[in-house]
């Protein structure tokens, strides 16, 4: 029986030491990545925001492609192309932080209004077309000034209305830089493609397998902790009933919460210093440098955030720990001394004690018989 119930001990011993570390791992990734205020914040960051902004420009010049095309090697070994800095600091007070929330704001709202079972689907609509205008209006006289650095396109290339002052590396001959600009953001804010550029929920087209299913799997994932909660607690309670003694037991208990919580903290501090660890090599085209600009940036914020709640949640774990083992230590050395005191207490008294008459009799018999 003493051999079964050391086996149950040790046993129960790694279930806790196993659950303890998957609740520090899994909590901080579902209580951040359930909650939208936390999304909101992460989108909103400025390290995305920017990168939205910087990719505005390579869009713009891929909305109207340049069907003849320009020869990049009739320049020889040095092009020179447009400078896309000054036109992306023109688009800053156009596509300020709390336009591009207001944009986002509502579809984290429907998608966590879908997935937390308040709609049947996801439900938003968004309007990407209601500042080409005033985003037209700040990156002409930029763009007039860059095309203005370009040399003389050949004479054999002749201007046309597809032609992309953007991706530009020289202006066709006899033709004003400010016209061919004109001319690019008329188009830009009346053309039937772009003028009315909106996104909305049923543009996803979700089957209906996904819209039962993601619900109940987030759903999942938001109640992981608590399950992992009730399970440690449990364990807890049976690593101490199982030990040899309660203090024992009380012992082991937080030298298994302060390892744990040392061994993650110490990971999560790792995971948010190390921002190296997301890096993705992007191209030249737009969904490539979406993921440079916008995935990757996202991906370090959300990484930083959750290592951060991760990182707090592992020091608590192992200060209760510490707390635990305090207060062990302490119960211990305050029981040795009040038997320590104890003992010398009935020591002296038995020392400063009167002998009796009965002791005093034995004693000159004693003496007596010496005689």
């Amino acid at each position: 029986m003493h051999t079964f119930k050391t086996i149950s001990f040790w046993f129960v011993l790694f279930l806790l030491s196993v659950s303890l570390v998957l609740a520090l791992v899994t909590t901080p990734v579902s209580t951040r990545l359930t909650d939208r205020q936390s999304l909101k914040n992460w989108v909103s960051s400025p390290e995305v925001l920017e990168g939205v902004s910087e990719i505005v420009p390579t869009v713009l010049s891929e909305a109207f492609e340049d069907e003849e095309g320009i020869e990049i090697s009739q320049f020889g070994d040095t092009v020179i192309a447009i400078d896309l800095d000054p036109l992306m600091a023109s688009t800053s007070d156009v596509l300020t932080t709390e336009y591009l929330t207001t944009k986002l704001n509502p579809v984290i709202d429907g998608l966590y209004d879908w997935l937390e079972g308040k709609t049947d689907s996801p439900e938003f609509e968004i309007v990407l077309s209601d500042r080409l205008t005033a985003l037209s209006d700040a990156i002409s006289e930029p763009l007039k000034n860059e095309l203005a650095k370009l040399p003389v396109c050949s004479n054999d290339f002749l201007y046309s209305s597809d032609f992309n002052p953007i991706e530009a590396v020289c202006v066709p001959s006899g033709v004003d830089a400010g016209f061919i600009v004109d001319e690019f953001t008329s188009q830009v804010t009346t053309s039937p493609d772009i003028a009315d550029i909106s996104f909305s929920s049923d543009d996803l087209d979700l089957d209906e397998d996904i819209l039962t299913a993601v619900p109940r799997f987030y759903s999942g994932v938001k109640n992981l902790p608590y399950a992992f909660a009730v399970a440690v607690a449990l364990l807890s309670i049976a690593v101490v009933l199982l030990a040899k003694s309660f203090r024992r037991g009380l012992d082991r208990l937080s030298w298994v919460l302060m390892a744990s919580g040392l061994l993650l903290a110490l990971s999560f501090w790792i995971l948010g210093s190390l921002k190296s660890f997301v890096s993705i090599n992007a191209g030249d085209s737009i969904s490539d440098l979406a993921l440079e600009k916008i995935i990757e940036p996202l991906a370090v914020v959300v990484l930083g955030d959750i290592a951060q709640t991760g990182l707090l949640i592992s020091l608590s774990v192992a200060a209760v720990g510490a707390v635990l083992l305090l207060s062990s230590y302490t119960h211990r050395k305050i029981r040795h001394e009040q038997k320590e005191s104890s003992k010398i207490t009935v020591k002296n008294n038995l020392d400063d004690a009167s002998p009796t008459e009965q002791q005093e009799t034995r004693y000159i018999n004693k003496i007596s018989k010496k005689k």
